[in-house]
């Protein structure tokens, strides 16, 4: 967390820019660059559920070079439930991260970043019997380059590639995937419009079921218009074709009016497509190759204030509507087991509320409440058989 310059946080379905992942919203974690020098962070933090956490950090920046390398060690054990009852678990993992970037000139801008994680661990997979231990290990491998370019006061992009490894056995049975990807988006800036176009492309190569490709190309392009004094609008669309699913066309609309300067509100309506992912597909245990995509649509509404220069506030209401849901259904309550398919339309239905107070420069409280309403289906109970919470409250730093 250390490394994180500040988080951004778009809520409602974000699937014209950022893909079928982003039906709920997008968290954009944006990473600080080391400042000029060198130092040493380290680590070591304790809590509650056996927890520990070791972490030693390098980073710096001469010249036009910029760096960070990191390793951390993390261990947690058995927990609580909300009924008191305990739950055993035990996780032993480390993770290790090296990033290194360089500053060519005022237009360009490029880096390499490499993570690694592995882990240890065991839980209880059986609600009715919590003696029922499952024991795995988890390898993930991630190595990303990007090159952030200023064509010219109007025209800028970024242009990313991914490569990453994950690996995990479960109690003798191995799930392997090997995903590759490539990336541009391209920035238009006028004085009454801002334009975003690009596309996406990824691969999962699946590595233990005889080396089954799924493909998922993406084109997409939005333009934030501000054809009044207050008022801007946002119209998008996202086109995917994956190799198993077919072409899915995904529109996108927003309208947003200041109503000061402290005030904001706004509708948007987006459309969405998620594929299976492999594991739900092709998993030993749990795997179904005959799931569906998921599509839906959402509608948003929702205001942001700021009190003051360091307080601000938001308040959204969201309405989410999903044919063929997928998820997790119990086939063999004796042992346990079941499989990954398709629901009923769920029908979903929220608000969202919260304040931030601005600390310090690199600190600031946040309050949240969350009311989430799913409407029950002919196999499962309201809120996914009561597994999604009803209210929840968030508190941080």
């Amino acid at each position: 967390m250390s490394s994180i310059d500040r988080i951004e946080v778009q809520r409602g379905a974000g699937s014209t820019l950022y893909g079928s992942g982003a039906i709920g919203g997008v968290v954009n974690v944006i990473t600080a660059k080391p400042e000029q020098g060198v130092q040493t962070k380290l680590r070591v933090m304790g809590g509650s559920n056996d927890l520990e956490q070791y972490a030693i950090t390098n980073e710096g920046s001469k010249k036009d070079w910029y760096w960070r390398v990191g390793v951390q060690k993390d261990i947690i054990g058995s927990y609580k439930d909300g009924h008191g009852v305990r739950i055993p678990q035990h996780g032993n993992s480390h993770t290790a991260s090296f990033m290194v970037g360089n500053t060519i000139n005022d237009k360009n801008d490029v880096k390499i970043a490499y993570d690694t994680y592995r882990g240890d661990v065991m839980y209880s997979d059986h609600l009715g019997a919590l003696n029922h231990i499952r024991y795995g290990n988890e390898a993930n491998d991630s190595l990303r380059a990007i090159w952030n370019n200023k064509i010219s006061n109007r025209w800028s992009h970024q242009l990313y590639l991914m490569n990453n490894h994950y690996k995990t056995t479960y109690d003798g049975y191995l799930t392997d995937v090997k995903t590759r990807g490539i990336g541009d988006q391209i920035t238009y800036k006028a004085k009454d419009h801002t334009v975003v176009g690009g596309f996406d492309w990824r691969q999962d190569k699946v590595v233990n079921m005889g080396g089954v490709k799924l493909t998922n190309a993406s084109y997409f392009i939005q333009d934030e218009w501000k054809f009044a004094p207050k008022w801007t609008v946002t119209p998008g669309i996202r086109v995917d074709h994956h190799s198993a699913f077919g072409t899915h066309t995904s529109p996108s609309i927003s309208l947003g009016y200041d109503v000061n300067e402290k005030t904001n509100v706004y509708a948007a309506y987006k459309e969405y497509f998620l594929a299976p992912t492999p594991y739900q597909l092709f998993d030993g245990f749990n795997g179904n190759r005959n799931l569906k995509p998921e599509t839906g649509h959402e509608f948003d509404l929702g205001v942001h204030h700021k009190f003051g220069k360091t307080w601000n506030s938001n308040l959204s209401f969201f309405s989410r509507s999903t044919k063929d849901k997928i998820g997790w259904v119990m086939t063999d309550p004796a042992n346990f087991t079941g499989q990954y398919r398709n629901f009923d339309t769920e029908k979903a239905r929220g608000i969202n509320a919260d304040v931030r107070k601005q600390l310090t420069n690199h600190l600031s409280a946040r309050l949240g409440y969350t009311y989430t309403h799913i409407d029950a289906t002919p196999t499962r109970k309201a809120n996914r058989d009561g597994y999604v919470p009803k209210h929840a409250v968030n508190a941080g730093l």
